[in-house]
């Protein structure tokens, strides 16, 4: 008597044994296999997740609000105060457009300081066309008085393009460049 079967009676009262039970089909490895499956597959369902939902927003956000600091910053200037200079813009490029920009800002002052030119902000909008991990690119269209030598203020709109790369954790303006002619045209045309 030193098994322990189960057993059971049908109607006749003979004993019928009843059926062992099987052995699960899986074993340990396989459920380790799965858990590990679906701990890759909420990391990646958790990534994907945090890239819409917190990261493309707040990269939005920040691109749009360097754009417009940048513009401001370019447009309301006045060449003919002594003390101008580029260098606050510098913080807002990448190595190789600030290399560039100081190359090329005596003469742009000069240039412009001949014209006496002096330049006014008046409305800015912003709108991120593309956003990715690592780029992105920013329109802004503006409006902005220009005033010169021997002639009228003028009013108008303009049209800026912003290639941004992120450095690190900073959104760093890699190209800056005006909008197409036709494209201001209908700009100004419309407002």
């Amino acid at each position: 008597m030193g098994e322990n079967i189960k057993t059971k009676k049908n109607r006749q009262g003979k004993v019928k044994k009843v059926a062992k039970n099987k052995r699960s089909k899986f074993n340990l490895t396989d459920y380790i296999a799965v858990s590990i499956f679906a701990i890759i597959i909420a990391v990646i369902v958790g990534s994907i997740g945090y890239y819409y939902t917190i990261y493309l927003p707040q990269g939005r956000n920040t691109v749009n609000e360097r754009a417009e600091e940048f513009t401001k910053l370019y447009f309301n200037v006045n060449y003919l105060d002594e003390n101008f200079s580029f260098e606050p813009l510098y913080e807002y490029l990448t190595v190789e457009r600030r290399r560039i920009l100081q190359q090329d800002q005596n003469r742009i002052i000069n240039n412009r300081k001949v014209q006496e030119l002096q330049m006014e902000i008046h409305q800015i909008e912003t709108e991120v066309l593309e956003i990715s991990w690592d780029s992105a690119k920013v329109k802004v269209i503006f409006q902005y008085t220009e005033r010169k030598i021997d002639q009228q203020p003028e009013t108008t709109w303009g049209i800026i393009y912003y290639d941004f790369r992120k450095v690190g954790d900073q959104w760093l303006i890699e190209r800056y460049y005006p909008g197409e002619k036709e494209e201001i045209d209908n700009i100004n045309a419309q407002r």
